[in-house]
């Protein structure tokens, strides 16, 4: 129906209520095609729940079938501490919101619910600073998150490679390391040219 035709119809109260009878009507007129089943009305029974399974939520006090989001995600998800923290924050990187709390040490390696573990991360950055392509340490630096970083490091105990790695996304190698490499490679490639 038209917004031109809604507009005329409102204003002409009995041609509304027409127009509403007649919706009423198509609608009953359907659920007797279907046998008296509404359209969204459930077609099968509910698969049964366990006697274990129900004497289990009976002692938990319990409901089945019902899963908080911490039980559904595997509790990798913020506290209501640190989400307190990030609202209304912008970015760290970008300056812009709204904004994720982004886990400097992540929660499946031990980070924890503390609001110093987490920092603004516009939900893009947060994706890409956990697949290790957003580089946030320059930004922690500016911004001053001094009390973030040494969070990481004193009650996580994240070495300084480790730290280096989540927070850039690239891994430390000692410049030594990097010739006795490239040294290595330069000799297998001499060998494979006299060959």
């Amino acid at each position: 129906m038209s917004l031109q035709r809604k507009t005329e119809l409102r204003s002409d109260p009995e041609k509304w209520k027409a127009t509403q009878r007649r919706g009423a009507e198509r609608y009953a007129e359907r659920v007797r095609e279907r046998g008296g089943r509404r359209p969204l009305e459930r077609r099968t029974e509910l698969a049964k729940v366990g006697k274990r399974t129900l004497a289990e939520h009976e002692r938990d006090g319990t409901r089945p079938g019902r899963r908080t989001l911490r039980e559904t995600t595997k509790g990798l998800v913020a506290s209501r501490e640190q989400r307190e923290k990030i609202r209304g924050l912008v970015s760290i990187v970008s300056a812009q919101g709204p904004c994720h709390p982004a886990h400097l040490w992540p929660q499946g390696k031990g980070g924890c619910a503390h609001p110093d573990c987490v920092v603004p991360l516009t939900p893009f950055e947060h994706f890409l600073f956990d697949d290790g392509k957003l580089d946030v340490l320059p930004a922690l630096i500016e911004r001053g998150c001094w009390v973030e970083l040494g969070h990481m490091v004193l009650v996580h105990q994240v070495d300084p490679q480790a730290m280096i790695h989540r927070l850039t996304g690239e891994r430390y190698e000692p410049e030594s390391q990097v010739r006795v490499r490239a040294a290595l490679l330069a000799v297998e490639l001499a060998k494979g040219s006299a060959a």
